[in-house]
């Protein structure tokens, strides 16, 4: 039988997963290839806290696909037998606490009768406190149970294999639908000289401005860091070499989990932006890329299945046979198999 941890041992370990994640914190915005590998491994969990994140990136490394050992087992699937789990972080709501007459706590919903009287007249009054806990839980990889790779759509519905993007036209698609979504305009370029510079945000008039001279993928790596100023910088007073941080970030995370690589040009422009420049809070700004992130895709997720469930609608629709003229008779062949043509069909045939 499992031995029941006390509150001490319940928080010591607590506290090993937060220092955890504060080193990870530290060791990622340190290395280049170390925050492209976190960056890439950060799309595949964007549903998950940064926290959860960063834990499960220095737990299991590789990790593709990750639910809890109930969750696997309501799609049908079982963990392997001798696997470890992967520690996280699981909230949970804290129970309601209130002073009784006496002067002990006691949980709201452990009160007596009378007790729940006084409560209700306003005698006694509920504690404030904060309403969320925290304790440790475990989820595993999908490598450490009897499911495949074939299997991840049943498993994660909502989830694009790597490589999934059929065109850029769809992708685009739901970018629109973001920029539409946070009340971003897409300013005409007619009257604007960008020179060498891809793209620009204007926070005057919450507008952003693309360079015609980009490619298709260009573009759409170029909306989503300009749309991640719009997010996230439009009041903020953070230095600019933090912006470029979080805005670069946010389109590689993006871009990566659509199954486009951009670290090869992203990574020298980070360096350029923050070489030298000293990043106060990493946690906080990390913490505003992957909300951004999490909006983002699930905007454009959203989006793309719309758009497929409407072509496959489409595909499913009956298709009319077309008819004949009124003044058109189907010809009957003659005993020979020879083709005859009716009368009125001759008519119409002769000039």
């Amino acid at each position: 039988m499992a031995k029941i941890k006390d509150k001490e041992e319940r928080q010591k370990e607590l506290s090993e997963i937060v220092n955890t994640m504060n080193d990870r914190i530290e060791e990622v915005t340190q290395s280049p290839e170390d925050l492209k590998e976190y960056l890439r491994f950060m799309s595949n969990f964007y549903t998950y806290s940064i926290s959860n994140t960063l834990l499960i990136q220095h737990q299991f490394m590789g990790a593709s696909a990750v639910a809890s050992f109930t969750d696997f087992k309501k799609k049908g699937f079982f963990v392997n037998k001798g696997e470890k789990g992967i520690g996280i972080l699981v909230p949970f709501e804290l129970p309601k606490m209130f002073r009784a007459l006496n002067g002990e706590k006691k949980k709201v919903s452990e009160a007596t009768p009378e007790e729940k009287k006084l409560l209700k007249n306003g005698t006694l009054e509920v504690l404030k406190q904060r309403s969320i806990g925290f304790k440790k839980g475990y989820v595993f990889d999908i490598s450490q149970t009897n499911a495949t790779a074939e299997d991840l759509p049943k498993i994660f519905p909502n989830r694009w294999l790597e490589g999934d993007v059929k065109d850029y036209d769809l992708l685009d698609q739901g970018i629109n639908a973001f920029m539409e979504k946070i009340g971003v305009q897409l300013r005409g370029n007619e009257n604007y000289s960008l020179g060498v510079a891809k793209g620009a945000y204007f926070r005057g008039t919450h507008e952003i401005i693309l360079n015609p001279r980009n490619s298709q993928l260009q573009n759409i790596k170029t909306k989503i860091h300009e749309l991640a100023h719009a997010t996230l910088h439009r009041d903020s007073k953070l230095s600019q070499p933090e912006k470029e941080f979080q805005a670069e970030l946010v389109a590689v995370s993006v871009a990566s989990y659509f199954g486009i690589d951009t670290t090869e040009y992203s990574l020298p422009y980070l360096h350029e932006w923050t070489k030298g420049a000293k990043l106060e809070n990493k946690k906080d700004l990390l913490q505003g890329v992957h909300k951004t992130v999490k909006d983002m895709v699930s905007t454009i997720e959203e989006t793309r299945n719309k758009q497929l469930e409407r072509e496959v609608s489409k595909e499913n629709e009956p298709v009319l046979e077309p008819t004949l003229p009124l003044s058109f008779t189907i010809p009957i062949p003659h005993k020979a198999n020879k083709p005859s043509i009716s009368k009125e069909l001759e008519k119409t045939l002769l000039p």
